[in-house]
């Protein structure tokens, strides 16, 4: 069996106008496998039930009143560290 080009466009027309999922034909000197829109199985792993903790509210912490003009107090400053100030962020 010999197939030419215009036999295969045929072919292919034809197997895309109809249902067919998939087709095999095979000839002397040639074989042609065609496959569409085959259904994907995936397989989720079940989902194991996850214990979420209790939501504790958030610590009171004292209110500090902050005047304009005053630097906020320093959390824990240390005499062996040194402050650097620069006039923006990363430089």
């Amino acid at each position: 069996m010999q197939l030419d080009h215009d036999q295969l466009h045929t072919l292919l027309a034809a197997l895309v106008e109809s249902d067919i999922q998939e087709f095999r034909l095979e000839g002397d000197d040639f074989r042609l496998e065609v496959r569409r829109n085959l259904p994907v199985t995936t397989v989720a792993a079940p989902l194991a039930p996850v214990a979420s903790a209790p939501v504790a509210p958030p610590p009171e912490s004292p209110a500090v009143e902050l005047s304009a003009g005053t630097a906020p107090p320093a959390a824990g400053s240390r005499a062996d560290l040194l402050e650097v100030t620069a006039p923006m962020v990363g430089t």
